[in-house]
């Protein structure tokens, strides 16, 4: 699984300008059920959500999770391990915080759409997913959903 995120952290600097950090800077990468990586990515607030939650970053422990549903040779699944290798990168180079919890969304979003349409695959997340979870007002992923659902009726 290293070498898969290395490779992929290469790409992800050639797109971004973020430099590649050594492979013994990377983040630990483990696995978890849906339910637990739901718990760990929401906390208290995963029994109110029906997302589904494929990844996450940990800061703190710089540790990145992904669901056990994780494929390496998919180029769907390694779309959640980009995603979430963004913000790895973020942090790294973080030189001031964003607006709001939702600020760095914007980028990996945007980035993972990029991997998906280099392998002629459609976007994993609308355009207009993108543009509301970047907007400091949007204070989930479910009120982002909900928008979208109101806009489309």
């Amino acid at each position: 699984m290293n070498e898969l995120a290395f490779a992929l952290v290469v790409w992800i600097s050639s797109v971004t300008g973020y430099p590649v950090p050594s492979t013994a800077d990377l983040p630990e990468i483990m696995q978890m059920t849906s339910a637990e990586l739901k718990v760990k990515v929401m906390g208290a607030n995963a029994e109110k959500s029906d997302y589904e939650i494929l990844g996450g970053y940990d800061v703190k422990e710089n540790k990145l999770y992904l669901s056990t549903s994780f494929n390496p040779q998919n180029i769907r699944s390694q779309s959640d391990l980009v995603h979430e290798l963004v913000h790895f990168l973020q942090v790294r180079n973080r030189t001031r915080q964003p607006l709001c919890d939702n600020g760095d969304e914007a980028e990996a979003y945007t980035v993972e759409n990029q991997w998906m349409k280099e392998h002629g695959l459609p976007p994993a997340v609308p355009e207009q997913h993108i543009v509301l979870m970047s907007l400091c007002n949007v204070d989930s992923v479910d009120d982002a959903v909900a928008i979208l659902k109101s806009e489309m009726r």
